[in-house]
């Protein structure tokens, strides 16, 4: 009889598997953004304009607010199709791109302001 924990084990390892194939794939097709990373880095940047505000929302345990983060995807998200204005690979011509974006949105609220001010552009 296979108890309980083999099966868990053989489960997890499979899940595992799959998102690490997952996140190769999302590398050859996409560029991935890391709503937490983006955060860190603009709080430890100099001159920032946001930089403090993150730092007291973390130190507070708040959620950035969400103009912050949107503004911070927005900035990266045309950083990398400036960089990319040449390329010929599938799904990045014309001044279009793909993006995997990690940690955001968390709420319905945050969809929507995305999709107002980011997508619309």
């Amino acid at each position: 009889m296979i108890s309980y924990i083999y099966l868990v084990r053989v489960f997890s390892i499979k899940i595992f598997n799959y998102l690490n194939q997952y996140r190769s794939l999302s590398f050859t097709l996409c560029l991935r953004f890391l709503a937490g990373d983006l955060l860190r880095a603009e709080q430890d940047r100099e001159g920032s304009q946001y930089g403090d505000l993150i730092k007291e929302y973390i130190k507070e345990g708040k959620i950035v607010p969400m103009e912050v983060t949107v503004k911070l995807l927005e900035n990266a998200m045309r950083s990398a199709l400036d960089e990319r204005k040449e390329s010929t690979h599938p799904g990045w011509q014309n001044g279009k791109g793909r993006f995997l974006i990690d940690g955001f949105p968390r709420k319905m609220d945050q969809a929507i302001k995305f999709d107002e001010t980011v997508i619309q552009c």
